[in-house]
């Protein structure tokens, strides 16, 4: 390899790690948010309840968990384009719902384009599942 090929190497290497890294960031700092806003509401809403976000369960981590009264469990999943980019974004995420529906927890999706809509529309769909 020449001199020159592995300069360019090295710059597009760290040009790749520096942006890349950014980018990511930036999508998880607004996921982050948007996951803060819909966390925060189901603690005020339901402050008798277990409240958890960034729950891992079968290799994957799930945006917030709730633990009912009766031991059932309820995953909230927050969606948002940046999440269903990929190719595999639509069939990660019914592989995921599987997993929770198999034991007998709840599965339900929340729409960032619909919550900033209408949140309290979206946040019903949680309520049906504790009531």
């Amino acid at each position: 390899m020449s001199d020159n090929n592995e300069n360019q190497r090295v710059e597009i290497l760290n040009t790749l790690d520096q942006f890349g890294y950014m980018n990511r960031a930036e999508k998880n700092n607004s996921s982050s948010a948007f996951i803060d806003v819909i966390y925060n509401r189901l603690q005020k809403d339901f402050p008798h309840l277990n409240v958890l976000k960034s729950h891992h369960f079968g290799g994957y981590e799930f945006d917030i968990l709730i633990e009912k009264e009766d031991g059932k469990s309820i995953i909230v999943e927050t969606m948002s384009k940046e999440k269903y980019s990929g190719n595999l974004g639509y069939l990660e995420d019914v592989h995921k719902e599987k997993i929770v529906r198999n034991t007998g927890s709840e599965y339900v999706r929340i729409w960032s384009q619909n919550c900033w809509q209408n949140l309290d529309a979206e946040i019903q769909k949680i309520h049906k599942k504790i009531s």
